[in-house]
């Protein structure tokens, strides 16, 4: 459901992770009919057999790949467990956040809780519980909208001579 409902013209990448993680494709591809099987085909292949939770390589890679883009990064983060370095994956995307939104969703009982809430919060995303997995279908379709929302940051307005500031922090 995920994959078909992304926008057409949308660059993207499944990146998986646990211990490790791995990329579907060495770079994002632009969405189409050809990528959208692609991807649905592969990702049946999925298996949720990749070990721990190491989302701090993972997010850096992410963050780190097609530097000079100048489209906002938008990372859907799905995952059901617990993070033993949570500073420093906040701090990765406090770094990269005026170019990066995560809509981070939990997964399960185990998810954890304060790693979903702030890895949207720092970056102006939205989180997500979800216990059941039958509402992970509108979750996801939910996430997806607020993504395609434009979002401004960093906004100064001026009104009759007087300057007021709005920023991101």
């Amino acid at each position: 459901l995920f994959i078909r409902s992304l926008p057409p013209g949308s660059i993207f990448n499944v990146v998986s992770f646990g211990t490790n993680y791995s990329p579907m494709w060495t770079e994002a591809k632009e969405y189409n009919d050809d990528t959208m099987n692609e991807c649905i085909t592969k990702m049946q292949s999925f298996k949720a057999d990749m070990g721990g939770t190491k989302i701090y390589e993972c997010l850096d890679y992410i963050l780190k790949s097609n530097p000079n883009s100048d489209f906002e990064k938008i990372i859907v983060l799905l995952t059901d467990g617990e993070i033993d370095n949570p500073t420093a994956v906040t701090e990765l995307l406090k770094k990269n956040k005026d170019k990066t939104r995560v809509f981070s969703i939990g997964i399960g009982a185990g998810a954890s809780r304060s790693l979903i809430e702030t890895t949207a919060a720092v970056t102006n995303g939205l989180s997500r519980m979800v216990v059941d997995e039958k509402d992970l279908s509108q979750t996801v379709i939910e996430m997806l909208m607020n993504a395609q929302k434009t979002y401004y940051n960093n906004i100064n307005v001026t009104f009759d001579g007087q300057t007021f500031e709005q920023s991101a922090d």
